[in-house]
């Protein structure tokens, strides 16, 4: 397992495990405010629940990544049938976006645990997920960082030049790209 004081031994000791009971997702809740709040420093616009959570958690899939057992990364996934109601969907409006639509949303990995390829494992099974359940397209805001949408370019994703904040947090920059299947 990694800590503060030592690197991570790489992504092949982490499993990847879907999230399927409530405390489990709201461990996944809790970690996304841990690492948003204390690890990026940012200010959230609900810092008294300690959580990261909106209305899509009830019918999304929810993956985990564990290194012997500790949570040390999270993603999401939302199918939907109209764009408006996606997480961050009135940044799409406008776009030749079939439906339904697989929202790849809530990315989360535990700062000893980046550069190990846990979040392309996460994008793997997310992206197997959405074309099992038939998503026409896959949206994502990511953070507008070089290298996130460079690797999402790399899968095919198209980016947009548009620019907004995620509702969780004003101080955010997320973008947006999309992949038709």
């Amino acid at each position: 397992m990694c800590n503060k004081s030592q690197q991570c031994t790489g992504a092949s000791m982490v499993s990847i495990k879907r999230a399927e009971s409530a405390g489990d997702i709201a461990a996944i809740q809790a970690f996304r405010f841990r690492i948003w709040s204390e690890q990026e420093g940012v200010r959230l616009n609900d810092m008294e629940s300690g959580l990261i959570a909106d209305l899509h958690d009830g019918h999304a899939y929810h993956w985990g990544a564990y290194d012997g057992g500790v949570l040390v990364g999270s993603a999401r996934l939302c199918i939907h049938n109209d764009l408006e109601s996606a997480p961050d969907g009135e940044m799409f409006t406008g776009l030749p976006i079939p439906v339904p639509a697989a929202s790849l949303n809530r990315l989360v990995i535990d700062r000893a645990h980046r550069g190990h390829g846990l979040a392309a494992r996460l994008d793997a099974a997310r992206l197997s997920v959405a074309r099992t359940m038939g998503a026409k397209v896959v949206i994502i805001t990511p953070m507008a960082r070089a290298g996130r949408i460079q690797y999402l370019s790399n899968l095919g994703f198209l980016a947009v030049p548009r620019y907004g904040a995620p509702i969780w947090s004003s101080e955010v920059s997320i973008t947006v790209m999309y992949l038709i299947l």
